[in-house]
């Protein structure tokens, strides 16, 4: 992540947002569908697990209306003894705050997780 090597205050801009603003996610509808299915658990106990406090918006994740935060899905791998690696690739697209949808990069991904202290 070279883009903001020339201009400090910009990159220090950058790292402050990544780190500080929430970053969601939407999963392949198939792997998203395997990875709740092999969890195993009830609406509540995912709410619990990933500290959510209604199960109506864990059925909106579970059926994918709603997006996940890297955080909970980094609870939801931890639970499946998944790793990064195996589902940097099934993310569809990728939302810091509420700024627009965009398709991310594995690297991107990767550096986003560093910033983020999940790898």
């Amino acid at each position: 992540m070279k883009l903001f090597e020339r201009c400090k205050r910009k990159k220090l801009i950058f790292l402050k947002t990544i780190k500080e603003m929430p970053v969601y996610i939407t999963l392949r509808n198939s792997f998203r569908n395997n990875l709740f299915d092999s969890l195993n658990l009830k609406q509540r106990e995912i709410a619990k697990t990933i500290k959510c406090s209604s199960t109506g918006e864990v059925s909106e994740i579970v059926r994918g209306l709603h997006l996940l935060t890297i955080e909970r899905l980094n609870c939801l791998l931890k639970l499946n003894k998944l790793s990064w690696n195996k589902v940097i690739d099934k993310i569809v697209t990728l939302r810091i705050g509420q700024v627009g949808y965009i398709k991310p990069l594995p690297e991107f991904v990767q550096f986003i997780l560093k910033e983020k202290k999940l790898i």
